[in-house]
């Protein structure tokens, strides 16, 4: 019937355009609205909480993962949601010194955002 309509020297290209109105290429980043750790500045006796949260519209998120001193402490499994979500893990009582985290956010296309590191202390 598409070929009728619109003749056989443009059926590919119809086609073409068909697919091509249906089809939507997301390389763009998850965007990642905060990270922190809270308190900003614990003691050797106080939880860590550290929290992300992230959000992306075309495709939506598959997770967001929290690292702390360089390791993935928490995943947090999305399963395509575009609004804004969090993220967070309680790392409880941490040893006095000078610890890092981050966040990354991964989008079902693959696309992947990671913050740059940020450090806290924990004093004793």
């Amino acid at each position: 019937m598409l070929i009728k309509k619109y003749g056989q020297n443009n059926f590919t290209k119809n086609i073409f355009w068909i697919m091509y109105e249906w089809f939507v290429l997301d390389r763009a980043l998850p965007a990642i609205d905060s990270h922190t750790v809270s308190p900003a500045s614990p003691s050797g006796t106080q939880n860590v909480i550290i929290s992300g949260n992230a959000i992306d519209v075309l495709k939506g998120l598959a997770d967001i993962k929290i690292y702390l001193d360089g390791i993935s402490k928490q995943i947090c499994n999305l399963a395509g949601e575009t609004i804004r979500q969090p993220c967070s893990i309680g790392a409880g009582i941490l040893p006095a010194g000078i610890h890092t985290y981050s966040v990354t956010a991964i989008d079902r296309a693959t696309n992947v955002a990671t913050t740059s590191e940020k450090s806290f202390t924990v004093a004793n």
